[in-house]
């Protein structure tokens, strides 16, 4: 059995490796703003509001990949008029939402904020919230300080718990 090999010239090579390494610099550099220090944000979303309703929800997963824990402090954003971390607790079979001062991140740890659970309430919202736009958020830590993300607009995925469709307390 004979087999023929074609060798790739070296600077062949060498140019496919480059542009896979500006392909990569250009994915870190868009991913930068979910990262501060050994904490980083992915999967920030929002679903779409309902009508002229002024409140609305964000949900999304922290990552604490460092060796000391971290705490969530704070949140702002331009579209609305506040954003206030809360969780969802049941009393007397009622789920009831709250507001939370904060969310401690252990060492090592992955937080996820989902429909039904911790999550990130809007009100006084400036604009609806519209299928494949984005919202810029502010998110402020007391070590990693302050990550800027964004978060698109868009339904909760198949099988995944939906968003209340009002966010009365």
């Amino acid at each position: 059995m004979s087999r023929t090999v074609r060798k790739m010239p070296v600077i062949a090579v060498l140019l496919g490796l480059g542009a896979a390494g500006l392909l990569n610099s250009a994915a870190v550099a868009q991913s930068a703003g979910d990262r501060a220090g050994s904490i980083r944000i992915i999967d920030a979303w929002a679903p779409p509001s309902a009508g002229s309703q002024r409140t609305g929800a964000v949900y999304f997963t922290m990552i604490n990949e460092g060796p000391s824990e971290d705490r969530l402090a704070g949140v702002s954003t331009d579209g609305a008029g506040l954003a206030a971390l809360h969780t969802n607790i049941i009393k007397d079979n009622v789920v009831r939402m709250r507001p939370i001062d904060g969310v401690t991140l252990p060492a090592g740890s992955t937080i996820i904020l989902k429909p039904g659970g911790m999550h990130l309430m809007l009100y006084d919202m400036s604009a609806p919230l519209v299928s494949g736009t984005r919202l810029g958020l502010n998110l402020q830590f007391a070590r990693a300080g302050k990550i800027s993300i964004d978060a698109v607009v868009r339904d909760a995925q198949p099988g995944a718990a939906q968003p209340h469709p009002s966010h009365e307390e």
